[in-house]
């Protein structure tokens, strides 16, 4: 594909899965939202290295989850496919209150993706943000202690994230209640490895 084509793409894969699966057509007679089957997209959440995140809605239910697409210059590379797989293995096997859990995962054509819960508030990057660079300590320790939770049950499990930082800490539920959950496993290395 040219290179104008190539950098939407990369910006945002969705617009290559629709053309791929005709989604774009049937939007046009008003027969299928825009996304994966199953879920119609609301927008875009970030990219990183390895997948652009969206904010998208479970078709049957309204629930809100994030999805991570894969990018397409990276699914090329068999090193990068196993380490997205591999955080899909690694979702699928960490179950604790203190990391995203994982809903669903598959391709669309020939891109890989996966559904999480979505963290609505955003993570603790963003909070920081809003808050000027700093959190009061009645918000801070819980936060914390949390975080620590779900990477204590990593390392009790044999594997060590590699990528902790604010951003891959997100925060789920309103102000008083906020539930911290560690995303981002793809980079997890096993003990033993």
């Amino acid at each position: 594909i040219c290179a104008i084509c190539r950098k939407q793409v990369e910006d945002d894969p969705i617009e290559q899965i629709d053309q791929m699966l005709g989604a774009k057509a049937d939007r046009a007679n008003g027969k299928a939202p825009l996304g994966i089957r199953g879920y119609a997209i609301k927008g875009k959440l970030g990219t990183g290295g390895f997948g652009t995140v969206y904010l998208a809605e479970k078709i049957k239910t309204g629930e809100p989850v994030a999805l991570k697409v894969m990018l397409s210059r990276i699914a090329v590379e068999a090193d990068a496919r196993e380490k997205f797989q591999k955080e899909i293995r690694l979702l699928k096997a960490l179950q604790h209150p203190n990391l995203v859990q994982l809903l669903d995962h598959g391709a669309a054509g020939s891109a890989f993706y996966f559904v999480m819960e979505y963290c609505e508030a955003g993570s603790i990057a963003d909070l920081l943000r809003r808050r000027g660079g700093k959190l009061e300590l009645a918000e801070a320790v819980p936060l914390m202690l949390q975080s620590l939770e779900g990477l204590a049950f990593v390392h009790d499990k044999g594997f060590v994230h590699r990528d902790l930082k604010p951003q891959n800490i997100l925060l789920k539920g309103p102000r008083q209640n906020r539930v911290a959950k560690i995303c981002d496993l793809g980079f997890t290395k096993n003990f033993e490895q």
